[in-house]
């Protein structure tokens, strides 16, 4: 049962794809997709980073960092074989995870990346915050 003091919101029925690049080029791919006007994501965190200049302390600083290297998320806004001509162009390796034994690619519903993106996509719009 969903806890009441969470907001609704309303999520798109297009289903998502988890994709994997290799040798840390999720950013690469990214911007390739963005290009081509394709909703994806990278997950990303925040992590703190030592900064020091000659004769100052230390300072710490927040910087933005892929939580999972080599993971994206694209979202299916049309057929599946758009997205796999798509990716087909992308200038980076890159493949979509396939349930195994079927062959076929692995989809995610939207409410499950509703709830990914929330935690994990600083630049989603949408903020559903529990009052608890």
């Amino acid at each position: 049962m969903p806890d009441k003091n969470i907001l609704e919101q309303p999520v798109s029925p297009h289903l998502w794809y988890a994709v994997r690049t290799f040798n840390c080029q999720e950013h690469k791919v990214s911007r390739f997709l963005t290009e081509k006007e394709w909703v994806h994501f990278i997950p990303m965190t925040y992590v703190q980073t030592a900064i020091s200049n000659e004769g100052e302390e230390k300072k710490s600083k927040p910087i933005l960092v892929p939580a999972v290297h080599n993971l994206l998320f694209i979202q299916q806004k049309s057929d599946e074989k758009e997205v796999f001509r798509i990716l087909k162009e992308c200038p980076v390796p890159v493949s979509v995870f396939r349930n195994p034994g079927e062959g076929k690619p692995c989809t995610i519903s939207s409410r499950d990346m509703e709830e990914l993106r929330q935690l994990c996509d600083p630049q989603y719009k949408t903020r559903l915050y529990d009052s608890r």
